[in-house]
């Protein structure tokens, strides 16, 4: 061919092969992106994060999940099993169990359950895979399995799982390949079924034949419930509008309702395309407190089914009312479960704002044993607003051996969080009952800090209450004489070696079983958490000083992966007063910005930043950071600074 025969060739080419791709796309617009039946089960696992357990009178875990396989009891099992049925994932893929090691015969058994690579396994998984764990603290061993998870995202060397159950809510974890406690995966052969399938779109398309490419007969409503008679990959063959047809599984619900009469409703080719839903009206809602223990039921009738119990004292969001010859219903959401309570035990309820005098008002988390470092992105966290950390560094076990122990995970914590520029403080939870093991438990934080080198801007804190699952609950039987004096040997000992002590307890506990005059000098740290998660009513009623107050387990920042976290807000400016006392000691140079040790290039590097910006530094900062004692931070103390690091 000559040049020219060519270009036109190639031009001719191109034309077509972007007509042929707008073509395409607008022609398909409602199927482009394909949602398989593994990526449905994990995003609605993902849409569960936050869900927490109750308990019924035999003091049983009770859940939706379970409720659904009427079951009560430890409940990972039931969740990922209730996920399957919401994604209308068939029982013979994903069976109805509630127990992990029963899944993992299930699965062994048909060839689909493959070990970890931490335990010689060479198989990679997929999302809406099935992750296997041994047990969290005893015999870890791929023969042990005690709970289970659902693949949601996988990376090289680690994947994200949403789990039931963990350790009493629904959360994502991040679990690497190499560590011991993952064991495996299970890998349901998802495929689509016979039966009626909701549609989840606005613009389904009812098409000719089961393939992409097939013509459009129909767009189908959203809500309409098809019936498939034959399966075509992700196809479904079925009736509309008097039409047979295809239509994409993918953009539909698997469910248990009847098809929908055969109607007129669609729109065929060429019209205009079902409308969207409209948005939402705005909720509002009235609070009540509950003046006693009330039941929840199914609807605004005494002879309702019951959906639960609802405690003395919690507050609730009541969206609707209705009133019949003996009561006032309100209608609300309670454990996940929409119903109704008769009004007529409650309160109209509008919580004070607290009033806590306060120096700053700073954004504190306090992790446990719990997080894991992998799940925590402290720089994000930073940027979120937190401003600092307590760490747990240790603590005791309960029963005949009360075991004292560190804290694995805390130095990993440390080093990220001041790596962050973050506040870090720590805190030691206790189980003493004497004198010994309070100065015993004080001693074991105060070697873990000095051997690692560990810097502190916040107090080191005694964390005093009982294991949720010790029944013989032995601080509160051992009372306040035994607890106050637990809480002085320990902070004297942490004092006398030059820290700052402070006190952990929730609010009750601080009431009945603390005397008043132990906070004296020291930090107090109380928990006080809303008793309606739902509402944004939170307040701290303890009448001593509060410089610490823990409003929430319940937390949610995009740095710790959206997971229920403690939050708190500090009030005192600990790091000016512990940084203050170690100037007046000679400990920290003039000019040492970060208080490592040494004037370096880093300090000149943060005096200068701050010579624009003061906002972050503290009172001691401020005033070592001023070195020619002008008034402000300036470029010239910068520069002093710098000349101090080279000399």
């Amino acid at each position: 061919m000559h040049n020219k025969t060519v270009l036109k060739a190639v031009s001719l080419i191109l034309s077509l092969t972007i007509f042929l791709s707008v073509f395409t796309i607008a022609a398909s617009a409602d199927e482009t992106e394909v949602s398989d039946p593994g990526s449905r089960i994990a995003e609605i696992a993902k849409s569960q994060i936050g869900y927490r357990e109750s308990y019924n009178k035999k003091g049983q875990e009770v859940t939706k999940y379970g409720n659904a396989l009427n079951y009560t009891g430890a409940w990972c099992g039931a969740f990922i099993s209730w996920c399957a049925r919401q994604a209308g994932v068939n029982e013979k893929v994903f069976p109805n169990e509630t127990s992990s090691t029963s899944f993992k015969n299930y699965y062994n058994s048909i060839g689909r359950y493959y070990l970890s690579k931490y335990y010689g396994g060479s198989y990679t998984p997929k999302v809406g895979d099935i992750a296997f764990f041994t047990s969290y603290d005893g015999n870890r061993s791929k023969n042990n399995i005690c709970h289970v998870g659902l693949v949601t995202e996988v990376y090289d060397t680690y994947v994200m799982t949403v789990e039931g159950n963990c350790p009493d809510s629904v959360q994502q974890r991040k679990r690497k390949f190499a560590d011991n406690y993952l064991v495996g995966f299970a890998t349901p052969e998802y495929a689509y079924v016979t039966g009626n399938y909701e549609s989840n779109s606005d613009e389904l398309a009812l098409r000719a034949g089961g393939t992409l490419n097939s013509n459009i007969l129909y767009y189908v409503p959203r809500g309409t419930v098809l019936e498939v008679t034959a399966i075509n990959g992700s196809y479904g063959k079925t009736v509309f509008n008097g039409t047979e047809g295809w239509v994409l599984l993918d953009y539909c619900k698997y469910t248990t309702k009847t098809a929908t009469p055969d109607t007129s409703g669609g729109n065929a080719p060429g019209g205009n395309i079902y409308p969207p839903e409209a948005p939402a009206p705005e909720i509002t809602y009235t609070q009540y407190k509950l003046l006693e223990n009330t039941r929840f039921r199914a609807d605004h009738n005494k002879n309702a089914a019951q959906l639960g119990l609802i405690s003395a004292g919690e507050i609730v969001k009541v969206t609707e009312t209705f009133k019949d010859d003996q009561y006032t219903w309100g209608k609300t959401t309670y454990n996940g479960n929409e119903g109704w309570l008769a009004l007529n035990w409650c309160e109209e309820y509008s919580a004070p704002v607290s009033k806590v005098p306060h120096e700053v008002d700073w954004l504190v988390m306090d992790i446990s044993y719990s997080q894991n470092p992998d799940s925590l992105d402290w720089v994000a966290l930073r940027k979120e607003g937190v401003k600092g950390a307590i760490l747990r560094i240790g603590g005791r076990g309960y029963g005949d051996a009360k075991t004292i122990f560190s804290d694995t995970a805390f130095l990993e914590h440390y080093k990220a969080a001041k790596a962050a520029g973050m506040y870090v403080g720590v805190y030691f939870f206790s189980y003493a009952l004497t004198k010994e093991q309070a100065i015993e438990e004080a001693n074991l934080t105060l070697d873990i800090l000095k051997t690692n080198n560990c810097k502190l801007d916040l107090p080191v804190y005694i964390d005093i209450e009982d294991y949720t699952d010790d029944k013989a609950k032995q601080h509160e039987k051992a009372g306040k004489a035994v607890c106050t004096m637990v809480v002085d040997e320990f902070c004297k000992t942490v004092e006398n070696a030059g820290y700052y002590a402070g006190i952990y307890c929730n609010k009750s506990f601080a009431e009945d079983f603390l005397d008043a005059s132990v906070f004296n000098g020291r930090s107090t740290w109380i928990a006080q958490w809303p008793q309606d998660y739902e509402s944004n009513d939170f307040e701290c009623t303890y009448e001593g000083q509060v410089d610490v107050w823990q409003y929430t387990d319940r937390g949610r920042l995009t740095g710790a992966g959206n997971q229920n976290i403690d939050l708190n807000r500090m009030y005192i400016d600990y790091p000016s007063r512990i940084n203050v006392s170690m100037f007046e000691d000679g400990l920290i140079e003039v000019g040492d910005i970060n208080f490592d040790g040494c004037v370096s290039a880093a300090d000149s590097r943060l005096a200068l930043r701050n010579a624009v910006n003061l906002e972050d530094l503290t009172p001691l900062q401020k005033k070592l950071a001023d070195i020619n004692e002008d008034g402000s931070v300036t470029s010239a103390d910068a520069r002093e600074i710098l000349l101090k690091a080279i000399n």
